[in-house]
C-alpha cells in the first residue's frame, strides 16, 4: 500500500514493543545483485541465477532502511519520506552497497 522508493520496495510492519504495546514501521529495501540495484525480488533471483551461471563474484547485499511511524502519520507517509531524506544523504545508494559489500569484517 505504500509506494516504492527510489526503485526500492516499501513496506508497513508492525512488531511488538518491550511494553507490550505494537510499534509501526515502515521499511524500504533494495537488494544489489552484480550491477543490479533494485527492490524486485523477481530482478534479484534473476541477477543471482546470471551471476552464478558467469561465475560472478556472487556477492549480494540486502540494504533495509527503517522508520518508526508516529501517532498522526496516516498510511506512513512521513515516515517513508523521513527514508527518503536519510537515503538521499547517504549519497548513490548502488555505492552504499558496494561499500558495505567490500568494507572488511
Amino acid at each position: 500500500d505504500l509506494p516504492d522508493l527510489d526503485g526500492g520496495h516499501a513496506i508497513r510492519i508492525v512488531a511488538a514493543a518491550p511494553d507490550r504495546s505494537t510499534v509501526e514501521r515502515v521499511v524500504v529495501t533494495w537488494y544489489r545483485v552484480g550491477q543490479v540495484m533494485t527492490g524486485d525480488e523477481r530482478r534479484v533471483k534473476i541477477a543471482t541465477m546470471k551471476d552464478r551461471l558467469s561465475g560472478g563474484s556472487q556477492t549480494a547485499v540486502a540494504l533495509h532502511l527503517s522508520a518508526e511511524v508516529r501517532p498522526g502519520d496516516r498510511g506512513g507517509r512521513e515516515a517513508l519520506a523521513t527514508i527518503a531524506r536519510f537515503a538521499a544523504a547517504m549519497g548513490p545508494l548502488d555505492l552504499a552497497a558496494d561499500r558495505i559489500a567490500t568494507t572488511p569484517r
